[in-house]
């Protein structure tokens, strides 16, 4: 049996317990309609089984899974919809999803509407969004996953935080771009070279740095350098 199917019949079997109602009290002065309302509530607002919980990788927080929260709202409920409340807005570092969840309430049969937004961080290449496809789908369903948190106790992990859920679901597709080792060398000894220029008091002192500003070869460190020089020169004349 796959470990897919495994979870599955795991997170089934959990689901018959916390959505099985307890037998009304006899003494209790509840009607009937009351009662089966207020039962609900219990229901919905119960602690999520541990085993619905999952671990992030990367930022250490609990989450419940998307498709174990599509089963729950399917075993609770007497329907379950999604629907997009407005197209994706685009900005310069996010991609926002709006999205309705919408139930129909096993009590009052009434139609019950759950709103959740989410923030996917583009990570553009040089500037231009090329794909957006890889991550609509992952819009979605963090937006699903906060509009669930609405729902009831049930529905939300202990510390859950979408947010970083999502980071973490990015972390592993960004890809750093690694300075050029010559390069981080060249950038020093640039820095170097301007603050010992800086702080040359003398002509003879000044030109000890003349052959590495020349090996250098950069503009900056360049104008510095004789731009120093000619001020030292003219002090030393007046003097």
């Amino acid at each position: 049996m796959s470990e897919q199917l495994e979870l599955f019949k795991g997170v089934e079997k959990e689901i018959k317990k916390i959505t099985k109602k307890r037998k009304k009290r006899f003494d209790s002065k509840a009607p009937d309609g009351e009662y089966e309302l207020l039962e609900f509530k219990r229901i919905i607002n119960q602690q999520p089984p541990e085993k619905f919980l999952q671990v992030n990788e990367h930022y250490k927080n609990k989450y419940i899974p998307l498709q174990i929260l599509e089963m729950m709202l399917r075993a609770i409920y007497i329907s379950y919809e999604v629907e997009m409340v407005k197209d994706p807005v685009i900005t310069h570092e996010n991609i926002f999803f709006f999205v309705n969840v919408i139930v129909k309430n096993p009590v009052t049969k009434d139609k019950e509407i759950f709103t959740g937004a989410s923030a996917i961080p583009l990570m553009p290449k040089d500037g231009v969004i090329t794909d957006l496809h890889p991550r609509i789908p992952a819009g979605v369903s963090f937006a699903i996953m906060n509009a669930c948190k609405h729902i009831g106790r049930l529905f939300r992990a202990d510390n859950d935080d979408v947010t970083k859920v999502f980071d973490s679901y990015f972390e592993k597709k960004k890809k750093v771009k690694k300075k050029n080792p010559l390069i981080e060398k060249k950038e020093e000894l640039k820095k170097r070279l301007l603050e010992m220029i800086m702080v040359s008091t003398t002509v003879e002192s000044l030109a000890k740095k003349e052959k590495d500003v020349k090996k250098l070869a950069m503009k900056e460190v360049t104008d510095a350098y004789y731009d120093k020089e000619r001020v030292l020169k003219d002090i030393e004349k007046k003097e």
